[in-house]
Formats: C-alpha cells, sequence, structure tokens
C-alpha cells in the first residue's frame, strides 16, 4: 500500500497522519471502485463465460509399486465413462503417459508400451505397468470419449529432483502469438545452443504439447520447440525463445510448420511442458514437467453458464469483459508449504487429513498487485468452514508490483468428512473484513453469509483460483452485486 504522508514538526503529528491516511485510502478506493462499477450482475449475459459439459480436469496423481512397473491412479472430474470393458491391457485413443527420461510413450495408439487399465471412472482413471523411474518427468493426457476435451498433468515419479522445480506457467495470448513463462529453479544458465534473442528454433531442453484437437479428431497432439536429443525428430513447429535464466524461461509464439495439419493452439487448450536442465548431457538428466488444467472450447454455440469462469491468467491481469471489472489486475498463487502443508506446491494444492487433525504450518504465496498504487490492497486468509465472520484472518496490505507473503496457519480440520478449503485472497478495501465478506467499504458494514463470502466459493470459483490466480465474485456494492475479478488461490482439504 501507498499512502502520501504529511509530515509535521509540531502538534500530534501521529494523529494527522492516521487521519489524512485513511482518508486518502478511502477517496482512492471510491475513485477505483466509482469508474469500475457502472455494470450490474448479469450472468446470463457472459457469452465469453460459455462452458461445455463434461471438459475433464486432473487434480492428483498417484504412484505406487516399485520402480520400473507403477501403478498410477489419476483423480479429477470428468473423464466419462470407460471406453472399453475393463480391465484390459493394451492402447487407448484417450489416454497417454509420457516418460521424458527414455523419450518413452505408453497406452496410447500405435505406442510399443501398453498399459494395463483397471479403473476407469468420471473421477478416477487407474493404469498399472507404467515402466518409469524416480525423478522421471511425466506428461499425461486424458481425453473424454464424449466431449473429445482433453486434461493433461504433469509431474515427476516420485521422489522428484530436487535439483530442478517448475513453480508456475502463464500462458497469455493466443494462437500463433502464445507467450510462454516458466518460472521455477534449476533450468540452468542459458544454452549456448539458444537461438538469438527473439530468434526461432528446437532445443534439447524444452518440450511443448499441446493436447487438444481442432481438426475433428477424438484426441490430437503437437509438440513444439523441441530439439529430441539425438534420439526424436527436431519438430517442426518451433519456439521463438526469449530468454533462459535458472528461474525463468519465455518464449513469445511459434513459427516453422505451426498452423499446419493439426498443429494449432486456442486459448484455453490443454497443455503440458518438460524442462531439462540445460547442462544435461541426454534426456536422463535433472528434468520436471508441468501439465495444464483444461477449460471447455467450442466454436458451437453453447448454454450460457450459470456462474462466469476465468477463462486464462491473462483475464486476472487484463482489463474489464463485458459484465466483469477488473480493478486490481493481480493474480495470488500458492508456491510452497511447510509442516502440515509440506507437500502443497504450485501444482498440487490438495491435502489429505482425518477428522479435527491441526492443520499448522506456513505457505509462501507469490502475490502480483498492478492494481493502482495508491489503494490499499489488503490480503486475508479464510477456511470454508467455521464461521466466516470471525475465521478470517488479515496477512496484511500489499504494494503494487510482485511480492512474496507467507501465510502462518494454525487450524483444526472440521470434524465431518468432506471438501473443504482455506483460501487466500486479496481486493482494494478498507479491512479484512470487506475482502472475506466480498463487501464494499461503502456499504458501510459487511454483510456475512449472503453468497459472495469467500469462504462460500463455488467449486468453479476454486478452480479458476487453483488453475489461474483470481476467480470472478459478485461483490456486494452500494447499488447491489457486480461482478469483479478476485485474485486468489485455495488449499483443498480433504477431510476423511
Amino acid at each position: 500500500m501507498k499512502i502520501i504522508r504529511c509530515e509535521s514538526t509540531g502538534g500530534n503529528s501521529s494523529a494527522i497522519r492516521t487521519r489524512l491516511s485513511v482518508l486518502l485510502a478511502a477517496l482512492a478506493i471510491l475513485f477505483v471502485h466509482s469508474i469500475a462499477c457502472a455494470t450490474p450482475f448479469i450472468p446470463a449475459g457472459l457469452r465469453n463465460a460459455e462452458i461445455l459439459p463434461g471438459a475433464p480436469l486432473i487434480d492428483s496423481a498417484t504412484f505406487s509399486g516399485a520402480t520400473g512397473d507403477y501403478t498410477v491412479t489419476f483423480t479429477g472430474s470428468g473423464f466419462g465413462s470407460a471406453p472399453i470393458s475393463l480391465p484390459y491391457t493394451g492402447d487407448l485413443p484417450n489416454f497417454r503417459i509420457g516418460d521424458s527420461a527414455p523419450l518413452a510413450e505408453s497406452g496410447y495408439t500405435g505406442d510399443a508400451y501398453f498399459l494395463t487399465f483397471t479403473e476407469w471412472t468420471d473421477t478416477s482413471v487407474t493404469v498399472s505397468g507404467f515402466s518409469g523411474w524416480p525423478g522421471d518427468a511425466v506428461t499425461v493426457a486424458i481425453w473424454n470419449q464424449r466431449s473429445h476435451l482433453a486434461a493433461t498433468w504433469g509431474g515427476t515419479v516420485p521422489p522428484p529432483d530436487s535439483t530442478i522445480r517448475i513453480t508456475s506457467v502463464k500462458l497469455t495470448g493466443t494462437g500463433e502469438k502464445l507467450r510462454i513463462e516458466v518460472r521455477g529453479s534449476g533450468f540452468g544458465p542459458s544454452p549456448s545452443e539458444l537461438p538469438q534473442e527473439g530468434g526461432v528454433g528446437d532445443l534439447n531442453y524444452f518440450r511443448f504439447f499441446d493436447f487438444r484437437s481442432h481438426c475433428g479428431q477424438l484426441s490430437s497432439l503437437f509438440e513444439a520447440g523441441f530439439e529430441g536429443w539425438g534420439r526424436n525428430v527436431p519438430t517442426n513447429v518451433t519456439l521463438r525463445y526469449e530468454s533462459w535464466s535458472d528461474t525463468r524461461i519465455v518464449t513469445s509464439g511459434f513459427s516453422g510448420a505451426y498452423g499446419q495439419g493439426c498443429a494449432t493452439y486456442k486459448e484455453g487448450d490443454p497443455v503440458a511442458i518438460v524442462v531439462w536442465n540445460s547442462g544435461s548431457t541426454d534426456s536422463a538428466g535433472a528434468q520436471t514437467a508441468w501439465g495444464g488444467r483444461s477449460r471447455a472450447w467450442t466454436t458451437s454455440a453453447a448454454e450460457p453458464a450459470t456462474e462466469p469462469t476465468v477463462m486464462a491468467d491473462s483475464d486476472c491481469l487484463g482489463s474489464d469483459r463485458e459484465g466483469v471489472r477488473n480493478n486490481t489486475h493481480g493474480t495470488v498463487e500458492i508456491v510452497s508449504g511447510a509442516g502440515a502443508f509440506d507437500t502443497i506446491n504450485s501444482e498440487q494444492k490438495k491435502i489429505t487429513v482425518s477428522p479435527g487433525a491441526a492443520l499448522q504450518g506456513a505457505v509462501t504465496l507469490r502475490v502480483l498487485n498492478l492494481g493502482p498504487g495508491f489503494a490499499v490492497a489488503l490480503m486475508v486468509e479464510t477456511p470454508s468452514w467455521g464461521d466466516h465472520a470471525a475465521s478470517w484472518r488479515l496477512l496484511g496490505n500489499l504494494p503494487t508490483g510482485e511480492v512474496t507473503r507467507m501465510a502462518n496457519i494454525d487450524l483444526h480440520a472440521p470434524l465431518q468428512p468432506g471438501i473443504y478449503h482455506i483460501l487466500f485472497a486479496f481486493q482494494l478495501e478498507l479491512s479484512g473484513g470487506n475482502v472475506a465478506s466480498g463487501t464494499n467499504w461503502s456499504t458501510r458494514g459487511d454483510v456475512w453469509n449472503d453468497g459472495n463470502d469467500l469462504a462460500e466459493f463455488s467449486p468453479l470459483q476454486i478452480r479458476n483460483a487453483q488453475s489461474w490466480g483470481c476467480a470472478i465474485d459478485p461483490w456486494l456494492m452500494p447499488e447491489g452485486p457486480q461482478l469483479f475479478y478476485v485474485p486468489a488461490d485455495a488449499i483443498t482439504v480433504e477431510v476423511k
């Protein structure tokens, strides 16, 4: 928070500064909301929030068994019914798992390495016979047989290589101009083979996958930017590499054979990325992977969503869109955790605990606030259980720009089994209660349990926050609810 301070050499300067700070902050927020809240809450009019039912999501992957012969269970939603009678050993056109160390693929039509499918429900798929090794980077795609939509997952066979990791991936723009920003650690220095800044080409150390078909097929894949380690044919779709450092990789578009055949990217496509340390000498070197969450994408008319949805992180950072206002232009991203949250990271945001378990630990958050520098930006943490008005906690004021915040958590899980959440969010308001209740300060009183509290976020809002770093919430203004982008992320707590 940046507040103009008037210094005085006499009198009660502390009181004067306090009154002036509060007055200026109030005027700032009034100004921001007055220019951002002219359109009423009209969900039915949000045509760009259309959703095709059945869009799958992969929430987690669990490995069991022995090295070279793993059983892997993928949990999530929208996988659809089993495409074949189970158990089944062989390949399928709507499942694939790739292992980046041997550059091998299993389970997809035409693959030499078969898998045994033992479970396939709308929320869980289990395969056995996966021949990975600890530390191998793995990319997975599951296609819904009916909707033809895919979900992706990227990670490593446990335990992961601790020397390299991806903490976030931001995809902005669409089509040939897609910009990819990968953050993490252990990527190594800029490769000597890196094309001249802004140049196009392939590298051994970076591999991009897109698993959405735009040419009428059930499932499809195109790759970009990968040289192949002398074992695979270099991809004919190249990437424009802008920069590479140990903690950040940026590409700014496709080239080469992009646009030919099925090699087309559209916003929302389920994608995956593999990164090797630039000092690696072969494909078995230090490696990590990321898989993006799928959302529905259809060019045909669909029923309007009952809730507006975030389409990409560019929505969180961009300008207003029809019916939805943006005054923060920001995001919240969970980076890591400690204590009861030590398994949490930017891709794994779910913990499973017993009823009443102590939830004590810390969560590291990366927060981006691109709102006006003169406005107050308050961040809170709140569980979805308990008394909404009493359970939230203020995490402090945020400056403009990107900062890291630590949230120290001391809670107990609910006694009743179920799915709960711990949410982190900020907004331009005067009190933490304003933020936690979804109530603008100018209404002169926080309104709780009216359907827009942070603790009342719907499953769609949680998915948006965990996928993109923000959600859309009908913020209570004096003139009534107004849709706003709210920078947020959440930990899912499963009690069982």
